[in-house]
């Protein structure tokens, strides 16, 4: 067994037959729920609690976690970026570039979205295909600002409009939207990179009775 936490999310790994494994996680799983009921007084929330083969896939901390064969080095794990959370963004990148918004300048605009696309890019820089997802995702971006434009200056030129595409300041042989002060942030120019491997032994927490340290 092999548990991982974050504050009060946490995952239990177990390993061995398939038969072997559901009947050692459902011990730990009813172990953990009348520890927390005794204990604390807490529940397990039948909606977020399930057993589930690797293979299978599952979410945890909006990230999905599974399990791929490789013909070179077996089952490899996986973290991947889940389809609805780009989804996610994509809707919020669509309610700040509404008609209900045009009255924003373009520096406005940016101001509003960068946050939001810088704190995505490097919540997600660690997952396998992560720069095929945020590359994606800035196109969609700067079509959503091409269009949000198109309806801020509904008889200007498209000359004039892609006067608004400049050089970047951090890459000069990009072009990307950019106001007075601000430019949209490229979150496929983030450096990203895979979680290291290695062999893991258990953390003091597993092995050591008591609470552990906060």
């Amino acid at each position: 067994m092999f548990p991982v936490r974050y504050a009060d999310d946490f995952v239990i790994l177990v390993h061995g037959t398939q038969q072997q494994a559901e009947a050692e996680a459902e011990a730990e799983r009813d172990a953990l729920a009348k520890a927390l009921h005794d204990g604390m007084g807490l529940t397990l929330s039948p909606d977020k609690t399930r057993i589930t083969d690797p293979a299978d896939s599952f979410q945890f901390l909006g990230h999905r976690v599974s399990m791929r064969w490789d013909d070179r080095f077996g089952w490899s794990p996986r973290i991947e970026v889940p389809k609805t959370k780009a989804a996610d963004l994509r809707h919020k990148v669509k309610q700040l570039t509404t008609r209900q918004t045009l009255h924003w300048s373009l520096d406005d605009l940016l101001q509003k979205l960068n946050p939001i696309l810088r704190g995505w890019a490097h919540f997600y820089c660690y997952c396998t295909g992560a720069k095929d997802v945020l590359g994606g995702l800035d196109w969609y971006v700067r079509d959503r600002v091409w269009r949000w434009m198109r309806k801020k200056h509904p008889e200007a030129s498209v000359r004039w409009l892609l006067r608004h595409r400049r050089p970047s300041r951090h890459r000069p042989t990009r072009r990307v939207w950019q106001g007075e002060r601000h430019e949209q942030y490229q979150m496929g120019w983030l450096k990203v990179q895979r979680y290291i491997r290695r062999w893991m032994t258990p953390p003091d927490f597993t092995v050591v009775p008591g609470e552990p340290d906060a």
